[in-house]
């Protein structure tokens, strides 16, 4: 018990060296910070083209094995359909979630 009450006083005593840093890629230049946003914007759009082709497809797929009848298709169509929702959900969340872990961490 000692040695913990001795440990949380020597802790208490470091200053942070992290204390009012924050992450930003200005220390590459604008030129750079420029272009891996566009590139992180170009890949997050195909991103999202794909995951809103994929769940437009999979509904199709959905459909049509109901309105055919076919219980196992539409089983497997409707995981597939499910998946492809929750795939756009997570990827146009994505601002949301970066968001979310850089303001808990600041």
């Amino acid at each position: 018990m000692l040695e913990t009450v001795k440990t949380a006083a020597i802790l208490a005593s470091v200053d942070n060296p992290f204390d009012g840093v924050s992450p930003s890629l200005d220390v590459f230049g604008k030129e750079f910070d420029s272009k891996t946003t566009l590139i992180l914007g170009g890949v997050w759009a195909i991103a999202i083209l794909a995951c809103g082709f994929a769940l437009l497809t999979n509904g199709g797929k959905w459909g049509f094995a109901r309105k055919r009848g076919q219980i196992v298709d539409g089983e497997e169509a409707a995981s597939d359909f499910w998946t492809s929702v929750w795939a756009t959900a997570a990827v146009v969340g994505v601002p949301l979630i970066v968001g979310a872990i850089i303001w808990i961490l600041r």
